[in-house]
């Protein structure tokens, strides 16, 4: 099925911690400010299949799942594990929020 990515919401909490609490000059608010993820929408567009099969995750969101648990060295259940925990994850994420750091 084609890839149509869910409305993102945005997160007035999120948004107010990234701000207050990951500083500017941490890795990855210094890798998400430079490296443009979307590309992968346009790479999988064509793996998709409209008939078959449940909505797909964000190509996207897997993408930088897949580049921190390379980047930290981490197994797939300590990449999600730290996704619902650590606050550079979440912002790098962009879960909870419409851009991450992006918005200002």
């Amino acid at each position: 099925m084609k890839h149509e990515p869910q409305p993102k919401q945005a997160s007035l909490t999120d948004g107010y911690v990234f701000e207050r609490v990951v500083p500017q000059d941490h890795p990855l608010v210094q890798i998400d400010g430079k490296v443009d993820f979307s590309f992968i929408h346009e790479v999988v567009e064509g793996l998709y299949s409209a008939k078959l099969g449940r909505r797909a995750v964000d190509p996207e969101l897997l993408l930088r799942l897949s580049f921190l648990q390379v980047y930290y060295g981490l197994s797939d259940r300590e990449v999600i594990g730290r996704a619902q925990t650590d606050l550079a994850f979440r912002m790098f994420l962009h879960v909870g929020s419409v851009a991450g750091r992006a918005t200002r």
